[in-house]
């Protein structure tokens, strides 16, 4: 993915670098003048040729590819997008019981976190708006929030009472809970959910693990997921929403960035 800019990397301009290993000699071109190829200074950290890939036409295509002669001994596929901004509100619930650990003091880094993974692929970018410390729901909501009625398929009263007061000022709300599950016996079972989208930009996320430095289950990779259901995404449109234990090569598989990103801001503004 290559954003695209009309300045230059040194007036405020963006572009892509890639790496190319063990490539002295080798010749590196693309086979379209609307994405360029700009070497620059050997990095001292592995040694590695850089190239910074710059093009100002959205949806620009190119293979890039490294040759000595006539052989070519490696290539990659590049294509231009322009930058898109998804707003985020976050809302700590609290009830007449419990109210949510998670500290206000993380956001900015959770939204920063989630916005680098989408904005290396897409050029998604993440903006946090409004924080709402104290939404407090006028109800005991258990210790863990029914969020579903998995045999009628629709949400519950306590959902009503979580989601009644949110503004719809962002593109996405984010609804900061202890613990919810979708139905009673999978409650009964243990905990099994992390995240939860809703439609209309409405997501919920857990307090679990919130201070697990090693799996961080409900940071970047819950809130990427749940924003790529608000973007239209499907489970099963490839691994980019699998499980969020993937790893970032796997979670952002490419042809379905671009569809999350192609249809962005259409669904997102709806």
């Amino acid at each position: 993915m290559v954003p695209t800019s009309s300045k230059p990397l040194s007036s405020g301009g963006g572009g892509a670098i890639v790496k190319l290993f063990n490539g002295e000699g080798l010749t590196v071109t693309s086979n379209n003048d609307l994405i360029k190829v700009h070497e620059l200074p050997i990095s001292f950290k592995d040694e590695c040729r850089r190239f910074l890939l710059t093009g100002e036409v959205d949806g620009a295509r190119a293979m890039i590819e490294a040759r000595t002669g006539s052989l070519t001994v490696a290539r990659m596929e590049a294509e231009t997008t322009k930058p898109y901004a998804l707003t985020v509100d976050f809302y700590m619930v609290s009830d007449k019981v419990r109210k949510t650990s998670r500290p206000v003091s993380e956001l900015a880094k959770l939204v920063n976190d989630t916005s680098q993974l989408l904005a290396q692929q897409c050029n998604i970018h993440l903006k946090k708006q409004y924080i709402y410390p104290e939404y407090k729901v006028d109800a005991d909501l258990g210790e863990v929030i029914l969020v579903r009625d998995m045999q009628k398929r629709y949400e519950t009263q306590d959902v009503y009472l979580i989601f009644q007061g949110c503004r719809n000022t962002a593109d996405l709300n984010v609804f900061c809970v202890w613990e919810y599950e979708m139905n009673a016996e999978n409650a009964a079972k243990g905990d099994v959910h992390t995240g939860l989208h809703f439609g209309q930009g409405r997501i919920l996320i857990e307090d679990d693990y919130i201070t697990d430095s090693v799996n961080k289950k409900v940071g970047k990779w819950t809130l990427m997921h749940e924003a790529g259901h608000a973007l239209g995404l499907k489970h099963k449109d490839g691994t980019i929403m699998a499980d969020i234990g993937q790893t970032k090569t796997s979670y952002l598989r490419k042809t379905q960035i671009h569809k999350m990103w192609k249809s962005a801001g259409k669904t997102a503004k709806k």
